[in-house]
């Protein structure tokens, strides 16, 4: 169930990123940035360093910053489908982790678990698997 919604979700997100940055006027194949693999480490212990620190507040893969206060603040994914604000950054820290070259999920709930030093819940894994698998 979760994954036919979020397949939507995704759908958005590229839409909305490519909508912004025509609206700008920003080329993303011109773009100055490096690409996400030009810049990511090769050694797993590296890897995660990295994603750690990028996690932290004001980091690239921090998406959980923005939201703070609102965590639980809804927003429609789709007509009629609705999510938390922080399950949806969940979601996003998936996806971008699996970019990144995190090559299972349960590293990644590995990873996030010693970020927030805590266990996580079975309902935040379904939402980082969901993100991580691009489903």
């Amino acid at each position: 169930m979760i994954k036919r919604y979020f397949s939507a979700f995704a759908q958005l997100l590229v839409v909305g990123s490519l909508t912004n940055g025509c609206a700008r006027g920003v080329n993303p194949s011109n773009s100055s940035a490096p690409s996400p693999s030009a810049v990511r480490p090769t050694n797993s212990d590296d890897l995660r360093a990295f994603i750690i620190k990028g996690s932290q507040p004001g980091g690239k893969l921090d998406f959980f910053t923005p939201i703070k206060g609102h965590e639980y603040d809804g927003a429609q994914i789709k007509p009629g489908v609705y999510s938390t604000l922080g399950h949806i950054a969940l979601y996003k820290w998936g996806r971008a982790v699996n970019e990144l070259g995190v090559k299972n999920v349960e590293e990644a709930y590995s990873i996030i678990s010693e970020l927030r030093n805590q266990a996580v819940g079975q309902r935040d894994k379904d939402y980082i698997k969901e993100g991580f698998n691009k489903e």
